[in-house]
């Protein structure tokens, strides 16, 4: 089990840093109209309440709040609440859909847009910012949705290759 959760920690970790090369690139080369945000990290959260019992998926769902939580400067409830009910929403959603490409795309953007939606009502309510809820759809997370979307094959393969892993150090 310690084996599975290393690796998992791992797999967050790398998409994490991907994340970041990622948004240094579209900072320095993209269209500053475009607010674009990396979110791999929480792509392969959501595919890890999968397989993972609530407990765990739980744990580290609360795990990266507390790691975007500390990136983020004031940002205390929001990360927690959108990311939260983003998986507790695919977890229920998983069971439905099956294991085709075009139905991940559709439970990761569902998940994409739960999470910005979330953290629009957050924002507007504990941080006082009244942003016009159609501007925000269309400057931030129309992008978020369809740029992430656009590396979900990466993060699918990586999903992938930690769950081999995990296998083959387990079935030993």
């Amino acid at each position: 089990m310690r084996y599975t959760r290393f690796i998992h920690g791992l797999f967050l970790l790398s998409l994490l840093a991907l994340d970041f090369v990622i948004q240094a690139i579209f900072n320095s080369f993209g269209d500053p109209k475009i607010l674009f945000v990396s979110q791999l990290h929480l792509l392969g959260l959501l595919m890890m309440t999968n397989k993972d019992s609530r407990f765990e998926i739980t744990v580290k769902v609360l795990v990266v709040c507390f790691v975007m939580d500390m990136l983020h400067y004031q940002s205390f409830p929001i990360f927690y609440m959108s990311y939260g009910i983003s998986a507790i929403v695919i977890r229920i959603w998983y069971r439905h859909i099956g294991e085709t490409v075009l139905e991940l795309s559709l439970l990761m953007a569902l998940g994409l847009f739960i999470k910005e939606a979330i953290m629009y009502a957050m924002i507007y309510i504990f941080k006082q910012q009244y942003i016009p809820f159609q501007t925000y759809l269309v400057d931030r997370t129309v992008w978020v949705i369809f740029g992430n979307l656009l590396f979900l094959p990466i993060v699918y393969r990586l999903f992938n290759y930690a769950n081999k892993l995990i296998n083959k150090i387990t079935y030993r």
